[in-house]
């Protein structure tokens, strides 16, 4: 039910592969998929992909760089079982991914971002209203957010157990501190 393609890729030469990647030969029962660091993965290949895998729980497309919203806005309508989605240093997602997923993907227990510049409050906050069952949420180095993204998280949030706010300048530590103390209308 697990299938981590990185062994796999790092075995032969990975710059091989390009837009030819399928994986019709595997069980459409899989749960668990890992395709990190596979930098020439495409939209398109994702599409195939999720189209052959709908039972996924677990995604990693963590240094995936040539995605876009196409692929995440996919996964959020197809992937209904989907709990954990790793999708950091992927910097061409938008507010669009974030609106996918707080619309279809309300099961998410683990969300990774990391270093998007693109995200916004209003992004982070629509994703939250609508998956209210994370517990963690890595939003680190995403530098256009401010407080109103941490106050939303934990207003739309209550099991939250790991939010990652590293090196944004609208957020710090202080900030955080009174946003958990339930200083929320200072932030709003």
């Amino acid at each position: 039910k697990r299938l981590n393609l990185v062994s796999v890729f790092y075995a032969v030469d990975p710059t091989a592969y390009s837009n030819n990647f399928t994986l019709s030969s595997v069980n459409t029962t899989l749960q668990s998929l890992t395709l990190h660091r596979y930098s020439k993965l495409r939209d398109v290949a994702v599409v195939s992909m999720v189209k052959c895998l709908p039972k996924l729980t677990h995604l990693n497309l963590n240094l995936c760089k040539r995605l876009t919203d196409v692929s995440v806005i996919f996964i959020a309508e197809e992937l209904h079982h989907l709990v954990d989605l790793r999708l950091e240093c992927i910097r061409a997602l938008t507010d669009a991914s974030l609106l996918a997923l707080g619309e279809y993907s309300t099961r998410l227990t683990c969300l990774y971002f990391d270093a998007n510049e693109n995200f916004t409050d209003h992004g982070v906050t629509r994703l939250v209203r609508g998956c209210t069952k994370l517990q963690r949420l890595n939003l680190s180095g995403c530098i256009a957010l401010t407080c109103a993204s941490y106050v939303a998280i934990c207003m739309h949030c209550p099991d939250k157990r790991g939010v990652g706010l590293c090196s944004i300048p609208g957020i710090s530590c202080d900030d955080i501190e009174a946003i958990d103390n339930g200083l929320y209308e200072d932030y709003i």
